[in-house]
């Protein structure tokens, strides 16, 4: 049996300290360090975060600290990030879910599914994108629907999905013409 089955299987109290000694160790790092630093740090403390229960820190290191703009000019390794992104899973654990805001799931789920378009795993992000797509659009988050529908429409336009490319397109011209923001209305016009 494995040190990390026993201390899960004999005291998960202890196991969960760990893991929450060891999300504070990293997410140290990654202040300490900064922009210079490893974006590493960042996704170890979100995975050690999930691990000690704590899905809000565990979300906040994730999305916050890594995927909001700390690390634009380097990314992890894409297999890294996977890793960390199905801790969040609710298969994993069902609690996840409920200890989220609806906002913080659907973003989840649209970075996994960038995340598996990057990968090339555009069979496991396909019933993914789109669900996040039409969420973000129906609850007014424009920013983060035209974050998503670039690989998106990258990925239906490469795997030969021409008319829901198209669907798309439409979509997003109808979602950002009458925004205020030029920067959005451009987006949406540009692809």
């Amino acid at each position: 049996m494995r040190l990390s089955e026993r201390l899960r299987s004999a005291d998960s109290i202890r196991w969960l300290d760990i893991h929450g000694e060891l999300s504070a160790f990293f997410a140290g790092l990654d202040v300490e360090v900064g922009a210079e630093g490893s974006i590493s740090y960042s996704l170890a403390a979100a995975r050690h975060s999930l691990l000690a229960g704590n899905v809000n820190e565990g979300f906040r290191h994730y999305y916050t600290r890594y995927k909001g703009g700390k690390h634009v000019s380097k990314s992890a390794n894409r297999w890294s990030e996977q890793r960390t992104l199905q801790l969040f899973s609710p298969e994993r654990d069902a609690s996840l879910a409920s200890s989220l805001l609806p906002l913080a799931c659907v973003q989840l789920e649209a970075s996994r599914a960038m995340n598996l378009i990057a990968l090339g795993r555009c069979d496991l992000a396909l019933p993914i994108a789109p669900t996040s797509l039409t969420w973000f659009f129906e609850h007014e988050y424009i920013v983060d629907a035209v974050q998503l529908a670039g690989p998106l429409l990258s990925m239906l336009i490469t795997t030969g999905r021409l008319q829901m490319a198209q669907d798309l397109l439409r979509e997003l011209e109808a979602s950002t013409a009458t925004d205020d923001d030029e920067v959005l209305h451009a987006a949406g016009q540009s692809f």
